[in-house]
Parts: C-alpha cells; structure tokens; sequence
C-alpha cells in the first residue's frame, strides 16, 4: 500500500512546485501571490506532537452535581493516515458522550486543459446534456450522450455539434432564432461535411451522426426550414443505403438509423418516394429496436401499424392529385376505387391497434385524462414523458389523414359513407385536442415538431376551435417563427399545410393557390 503523503506544504506551492515556508495560516509565497493559502496538505494543524498526557484519566462517569477536578484535556494524537478514524473527546464530557470524525482529506483537481476543437465541443454538448429539463432534447435524443467518443475520428460529426450547441444555446439564453444560413456554425458544418463526403472516409458511421444531427438541428432551431423541401433528406437517404444495416451489437448505429427514419418519414410521404427503410435489411432491425423500445409499454402495435401504414401511405398521396384530374375517366375510377380499397383497409387496422393502445395506457397510467375548463376541450391528456403522446399521436395523424383522403374521394363520387367519415374524423380531432395542454408545457421548439399531426384538424374545427388552434399554432410558433404573424396568413398556412398531408395539393403550390 502507498504511504502517507508526508509533505506538509500547501497544495498552491505544490502545484507551482516551488518551496513552501510552512508560514501558517498563510504561508508566505501564497502572500506575495495574493491567493487564499488552503494551509497545509496533511492535518498537521490538528495534530498535537507532544507525549501523551501523564495525568489521571477523565473519569468515565460524573454524578450529578459532581464535578470532578480534569486536567486539561489532550488532543489525541494523529497519525497523518487518509483512512485512520480519528477519535477526539471533549473535556469535561462522559465517555459515551464522545465524538468521533473521520476526516479525507481531497486536494481539488485541475480542470484538465482541452487541447483539441473536438474536446472543446464535446464538454460543450456535455455540459448542455447535464444541464437540459427532462422534458426536452434528452427524451427525444438518447443517443447525443454517445456522440463524444466519436468527434475524434470525424470533422464533419464535430461541426455539426458545434452548430447544435451553438442553436441550442441561443434558445436557452432566450434569443430570437437566426436563419441557419446566416450562421458561421452552419457554413462551417456544411464545408466540414463537403469536405468528408469527398474524402475516403464519407461512408462512416460518424458522418452518418453528422448528417441526423445536422437534420435534427434544422427541424428544432432553424426558423428557414421548409416542409419536406429540404435536400439534407435526400442525402441522409443515400447515405443509409451506402452505409448499410448495422451490424450485430452496434447501438449507435441502431440508435441513428431509427432516428434517421423518423426524420425521413415526412419526406418520403411528401414527396411520395419509396420508404426503402420499410424493406429489408432495415425494416427487420427497425422493427427490432420498436420492440425493444416499447418494452415496458402498450405501443408495439400502434408502432407497428404505425409504420406499415408509414409504408403504404406516401404512394397514395402522390397519386391522388394526379387522379382528381379527370376523377370520371373510366380508368382513372377504376384506380381511384382500388385507392378507396387500400385505406378502408389500413383505416381498419388503425381501428384495432388506436382504442387498444389508449385504454392501455389509461389502465396503466400511462396517460391520465384529467377535467380542463380552459382546455380546447372539456377533458386534457397528461403523460409521465414524451414518448407515448409522440407514438400516440402519430398514429392519429395516420388514421386521421386516411380518414380525410376517404371523406374527399365520398364527396366527389357522392358515396352514402360521406356523413360517417365527417363525425369519424371530427371525434378524432377533439381526441387529437386533448394533447395540447401537454405539448404548450413543453419546450416551444419541441412542442413545434408535433405541428404535423395537428394540421389535419384545423379544417373540422368550428370558428371558436380555430381560434383556439391558431394560438395554439402562434404560441408553439414563436422561438422559430416559421409562420406568418398576421391570424388571416397564419390561417391560409395551416389550410395549406392540411391539404399538402392529405394529399390535395402539392409542394410546388403556395398557399395562396392552394
């Protein structure tokens, strides 16, 4: 075993490594430097040096009203050990009224220098991930506490952070948001990840977190994103089927590719290309890591609905502008009832897995339905996190989308179903209301990206309801101001937005033709 540290001088001198004079309390280096002198580094100001007392021993028990005549009492002597409990005792006190400490003595340690840019930014995110609330990034975002071990070895993953952080920052200090594209963070990221796609490492699980980091910064700080016209989805797609399936073990990658699909999902239903990560060998180890996140809860069915649905669904909605064209054409209807077929089909799945979950949760308290008075509706959603009004909710906009792109193809064939799907879908919506209590609790930014599946029910809303929905859609709009300010604009957007999900008008339309 190691001694003990035999040294008496301070802990300053020690750490400028010249001699010290022992001068205390202060010594006198410390003096002329001006700085607080910690004193001596073992307990030697506690230690009494001189022989142990000769004198007769403190009695161990005084009567009442006796005071026996004491000697003084001597410090017990210390033996400069870290671990050795020391015994004092009072003077004048009984044996079994004595006290006991144990003193360890810790000299403050450094703050070891960062010498290189990635261990700057990576006690930067650290810093942040310790100091986040609980109902923001952290339970969205489980993977960036991976993301350190990884800024080494990749330019690209570093920068990236560095515009997160940076984004996140300026939301925490209370500031407006800035466009990305005005942002140095932002082109130094872009040239960082430039420069590694043309390099022999682009292909790389660190560029692959460059690229979902860079995408997830867009979504919740950059007030210039539009929906689904972002070229990043694109290249995150490619840079999914170059990379590859996980291999066996690898959670950082599990971790990413789940996050990439729920970030590539909007695009693909926006722009109607084929969900690859539906199809083997992804859809496998996507639908593993659903199972492993919904241990523990009652959504692995409406997640697997959720994303078979996801799969289907994005072809539909680019076909129907091109059939409501000509909709009596006699091979056009013959497609558009085949259409009609496939979501009364997955209009029915979405009918088993939705009550099933709900109930559920509310039997095991994973969801509490409480009264609201100020509430859009008479009774509000509460949840002990986020991840269940998330799953939840996206099936919802699911159901809800197919059941609007049924009530438009009832209207313009005049189907007797027509009624059914209206108060179908308007019980949906005030289902769909109950979570917003919730989400104006959470961070507006986080709160922002539940937008898509609320757009839907604008249009099944009375006047009063809208009203509601336009400041619920201005309050959770004003860190990123992606909306208009004026009620009359902000309202042609959130029409314009519910068409452009279901299908109605497509992304090159602006609002005002809409």
């Amino acid at each position: 075993m190691p001694s003990a540290p035999r040294s008496k001088a301070c802990q300053v001198c020690k750490t400028r490594r010249i001699k010290c004079d022992q001068n205390w309390p202060a010594c006198t280096p410390c003096k002329l430097k001006n700085v607080n002198c910690p004193g001596p580094s073992v307990l030697t100001k506690f230690v009494n040096f001189h022989p142990k007392s000769s004198g007769p021993a403190i009695p161990n028990k005084v009567t009442d009203g006796q005071r026996s005549a004491q000697q003084p009492a001597q410090g017990a002597e210390l033996q400069p050990t870290v671990r050795k409990k020391v015994k004092f005792r009072v003077a004048g006190q009984n044996e079994d009224q004595a006290y006991y400490y144990t003193f360890r003595l810790h000299a403050a340690k450094p703050t070891p220098n960062l010498t290189t840019a990635a261990e700057r930014v990576s006690a930067r995110l650290i810093t942040h991930l310790n100091t986040a609330s609980s109902r923001g990034i952290l339970t969205l975002l489980e993977y960036l506490r991976d993301l350190p071990q990884h800024m080494n070895y990749n330019a690209s993953l570093r920068d990236s952070v560095d515009l997160f952080c940076t984004a996140w920052a300026s939301y925490r200090r209370g500031q407006e948001a800035g466009k990305f594209i005005d942002m140095p963070a932002y082109g130094k990221a872009i040239r960082s990840l430039r420069r590694t796609l043309q390099s022999d490492k682009a292909i790389t699980l660190q560029t692959l977190a460059s690229m979902v980091i860079l995408g997830r910064a867009g979504e919740f700080f950059d007030p210039g994103q539009n929906l689904g016209q972002s070229m990043h989805e694109k290249g995150l797609a490619h840079m999914i089927m170059q990379l590859g399936a996980p291999k066996p073990g690898d959670h950082l990658h599990r971790f990413l590719m789940v996050e990439a699909f729920g970030i590539l999902l909007p695009y693909f239903i926006m722009t109607g290309e084929t969900n690859f990560m539906n199809q083997a060998p992804w859809g496998d180890i996507i639908k593993d890591c659903i199972i492993e996140k919904a241990k523990g809860t009652h959504l692995l069915l409406p997640l697997l609905v959720h994303c078979s649905i996801g799969d289907r669904i994005p072809k539909i909605l680019h076909e129907c502008p091109i059939l409501r064209q000509d909709p009596f054409n006699p091979e056009t209807f013959d497609r558009a009832m085949l259409t009609i077929a496939e979501l009364q089909q997955m209009d029915d799945e979405a009918d088993k897995a939705l009550p099933y979950a709900i109930q559920n949760c509310v039997r095991a308290r994973q969801m509490v339905e409480r009264p609201d008075a100020n509430g859009l509706t008479e009774t509000s959603y509460e949840f002990p996190n986020i991840f269940v009004p998330r799953i939840l909710m996206a099936l919802c906009y699911m159901k809800l989308t197919i059941l609007r792109m049924r009530y438009d193809w009832s209207d313009i064939y005049q189907l007797p179903n027509k009624a059914a799907l209206y108060e179908k879908s308007r019980s949906l919506c005030i289902h769909l209301w109950k979570y917003i209590p919730y989400l104006l609790r959470l961070e507006t930014f986080i709160a922002s990206i539940f937008h898509f599946g609320l757009y839907s029910t604008f249009e099944f809303a009375t006047r009063v309801e809208k009203e509601r929905l336009l400041d619920f859609f201005a309050e959770t709009d004003r860190y990123k101001r992606r909306f208009p300010v004026g009620r009359d604009e902000l309202e042609k957007t959130i029409v314009h937005h519910a068409k452009l999900v279901t299908g109605r008008v497509t992304l090159s339309e602006s609002p005002e033709g809409a």
